[in-house]
């Protein structure tokens, strides 16, 4: 008999976590602990080749990993040097893995959908980068293009959005903006009453979520 995904989303207990590896060496062994305790991990910078992506994987062993990668072009045209893009990823328990299907898989954002929610892993340009403010609100740009013909009733937004709320920045404006511009008329941000304590303790790295039905998800 076929189940309602909406229904089971309702009686479903999710534990997301968000985690900016710095470098897949430096960052795996909190990754393992992670993947331990956690159904759902945005991955941030884990630096990986195409042909090493198996290690992640080999990290999340009872997880579906779903990820591009950042080093593609720079592999396939030259011989990497410096500080790539740094790579996204979704990992995903693999009893939960069959619900989610894939809306987009880029170098800077990956967007999934399950139970009638977007799950939304960034990893946004940082100020010290070339032409950074172009690619960012780009990056915003897209996201809004590519969920705008589709049917949500929720969003987990996570991942280094590379701003400092607490402090003064040139596109905070633009990112509460895009923000709003995610928000169906009857859901609100679940941080926005308390952004600023928020964004001060959290700083650049965290979660988002907007959510009609607050025991969708456990967030730790």
């Amino acid at each position: 008999m076929a189940h309602n995904p909406h229904n089971m989303a309702q009686n479903l207990s999710v534990k997301i976590a968000t985690y900016n590896l710095h470098v897949f060496n430096q960052g795996s062994p909190f990754l393992e602990w992670l993947c331990g305790n956690k159904d759902i991990i945005f991955i941030q910078e884990h630096w990986l080749a195409p042909f090493n992506i198996t290690k992640l994987e080999n990290i999340c062993l009872d997880f579906v990993c779903f990820t591009p990668s950042a080093m593609n072009d720079v592999v396939s045209n030259r011989l990497p040097v410096g500080r790539p893009f740094g790579g996204v990823a979704i990992v995903v328990k693999q009893n939960l893995a069959t619900e989610f299907k894939v809306v987009r898989l880029s170098s800077r954002y990956i967007i999934l959908k399950a139970w009638s929610t977007l799950f939304i892993n960034l990893y946004l340009p940082c100020i010290s980068a070339a032409d950074w403010e172009t690619e960012y609100l780009d990056c915003l740009a897209c996201i809004l293009n590519d969920i705008g013909d589709i049917t949500y009733k929720n969003i987990v937004m996570g991942g280094d959005f590379n701003i400092d709320f607490a402090t003064s920045h040139p596109l905070s404006d633009s990112l509460c903006d895009f923000m709003a511009d995610l928000s169906p008329a009857h859901l609100e941000w679940m941080c926005q009453e308390h952004l600023h304590l928020l964004s001060t303790s959290l700083s650049r790295n965290r979660l988002w979520i907007l959510c009609r039905q607050w025991t969708l998800l456990t967030v730790v």
